[in-house]
């Protein structure tokens, strides 16, 4: 069987524009295990996807994404933007389980930057803060998971047979959460 590489699909790309946005999470998907080289351990990680009250050339809100590893250690990524989003910090409790999955539907504004990297103008999230006192409500758009999800899932998947159903409760470490640990939902936890 032939491994045929080539120089790209011509697809054209519009990256989302710069500035702060009013925007609104898709979706939060499990993209499973994931070895680093880096750090010499794999790590659960997820993705956000978020569309911006921004429509493109074709009518469809823009969407911009961002992987995180699925923990709330006070050096985290997702730590830092959660805490950002909802304009407070988690407090101890709160750091003993976060249900991430109570974010879809939910709105903020993301601070967007592009960088170029080999020629190519791409959107990146800068900040992701608290929904606008006047921000207009904003519903999701997308309907299905985008595809690019769904081959990274699988790719993890089958490089890693560690996924599993667990839900997705982070902690403060990169530990799976215990059963006997209070899981915050959106009852508990203000957005």
């Amino acid at each position: 069987m032939a491994l045929i590489a080539s120089a790209g699909s011509g697809k054209s790309y519009r990256p989302c524009p710069a500035g702060v946005h009013d925007a609104v999470c898709a979706f939060v998907e499990d993209l499973g295990y994931e070895y680093s080289e880096q750090y010499q351990k794999e790590s659960r990680k997820i993705v956000i996807v978020w569309e911006i009250n921004e429509p493109m050339d074709d009518g469809r809100p823009y969407s911009i994404s961002k992987r995180y590893t699925l923990s709330l250690n006070e050096k985290a990524a997702l730590r830092k933007d959660l805490e950002g989003w909802r304009g407070q910090k988690f407090t101890e409790d709160q750091l003993k389980g976060f249900d991430v999955e109570v974010l879809r539907g939910k709105q903020c504004q993301l601070h967007i930057i592009q960088n170029e990297k080999d020629g190519k103008t791409y959107a990146n999230i800068q900040a992701v803060l608290p929904k606008g006192k006047n921000s207009p409500p904003i519903q999701v758009v997308a309907t299905e998971v985008p595809e690019w999800i769904e081959k990274v899932r699988d790719e993890n998947a089958a490089a890693h047979a560690k996924l599993e159903k667990a839900p997705l409760v982070v902690t403060g470490v990169d530990a799976p959460p215990s059963p006997k640990i209070p899981v915050h939902t959106e009852e508990t936890v203000p957005f």
